[in-house]
């Protein structure tokens, strides 16, 4: 996003934000296809930095989520789901 995520991330702290709204506004916002691959990436991201280390996720979940194979939902818009970030940040 060109800054330090910190500040942005404790404002966001329990809070429904959307794809969109995480992703740098200086680079063309992606087709649906990769929309779905990088919500994928930060969707996981966000839940391995929970506060509460038993309601992260293990390497296994890990390797099975970014092994699976399957494509897309063409019926879901990535770009405006939301993701919550964690509160360990505030």
């Amino acid at each position: 996003m060109g800054h330090h995520p910190s500040d942005f991330l404790s404002s966001m702290a329990d809070k429904s934000t959307s794809l969109k709204d995480l992703l740098d506004i200086r680079i063309p916002l992606p087709a649906a296809e990769v929309a779905s691959k990088v919500f994928k990436v930060i969707a996981f991201a966000a839940r391995c930095i929970e506060p509460n280390p038993s309601r992260r996720p293990t390497m296994q979940q890990a390797i099975k989520v970014f092994t699976a194979a399957g494509g897309p939902d063409n019926h879901v818009d990535y770009l405006h789901t939301g993701i919550v970030i964690p509160a360990c940040w505030s």
